[in-house]
């Protein structure tokens, strides 16, 4: 499998991710689970219509239940349908490799959202419906395909990849470095087997650029200090279902 060959990946004539021109700001959701609900909040936010979302999610049920006609958000928002000028959809699993290969995956039965490349523990208390390979790749080979010569920045990249958030954000590489907002899923718990220390995921981030905003129950907020007076400048905020 080559790079565009992936599910939802839509490239123009220049080779680069299909934006349109009427486009003003990018954020990135890692993690959509079976309703994206961040990810149609955020369109619903956007009253002006001049937001893309890139979701990208590994398990290939959850992509098909999300579909490409309604999101279901946690309240207060309902509903949305999405639209495919603001909206990409990717089936892929991210993690911090060198290029595109193929990995075990595991979908767990009742709540896609919990299915991990990391093999579910006892802890998690659901059942593996089926054992997969999946599409895996690095953040950059998506973030280097943004046609940058209209963008300055990404405005937010929110990650809850089941004890796999780390290698996520530093698969990014230097990209990350055009991240304001970041909110990561910190733990899980112990219900996967190999994931992160909660401390060694923040001092990494922490390393990269970033101060920690909050840090509430799985997931901790962060913002790019280089990049932080963009917040009062366009009016930036890090809204997240999370919160």
């Amino acid at each position: 499998m080559k790079f565009e060959e992936i599910n939802g990946i839509k490239l123009n004539e220049s080779g680069l991710l299909d934006i349109p021109q009427h486009i003003k700001r990018i954020k990135l959701d890692v993690g959509l689970s079976w309703c994206a609900p961040n990810s149609a909040a955020w369109l619903q936010m956007d009253t002006r219509k001049e937001l893309f979302v890139i979701g990208i999610e590994a398990n290939r049920f959850a992509c098909q239940r999300i579909g490409n006609k309604v999101l279901n958000p946690h309240p207060p928002y309902e509903n949305c349908v999405i639209d495919n000028n603001n909206y990409m959809l990717i089936n892929c699993a991210i993690d911090d490799v060198l290029n595109l290969e193929m990995k075990t995956f595991y979908h767990v039965a009742i709540d896609p959202g919990t299915s991990s490349l990391l093999k579910p523990t006892s802890r998690l208390k659901v059942d593996i419906e089926e054992i997969s390979e999946v599409p895996t790749i690095p953040l950059f080979l998506i973030l280097e395909k943004i046609p940058w010569n209209r963008f300055e920045f990404i405005e937010h990249m929110k990650t809850d990849t089941q004890g796999k958030d780390l290698e996520v954000v530093l698969s990014a590489g230097n990209y990350l470095d055009k991240i304001v907002y970041l909110d990561c899923e910190v733990s899980t718990g112990g219900c996967y087997e190999n994931e992160n220390d909660v401390n060694m995921i923040i001092n990494k981030i922490i390393s990269r650029g970033f101060k920690v905003l909050s840090i509430g129950g799985e997931n901790a907020s962060f913002v790019n200090v280089k990049l932080e007076h963009l917040i009062r400048e366009h009016n930036l905020n890090n809204y997240t279902c999370n919160n």
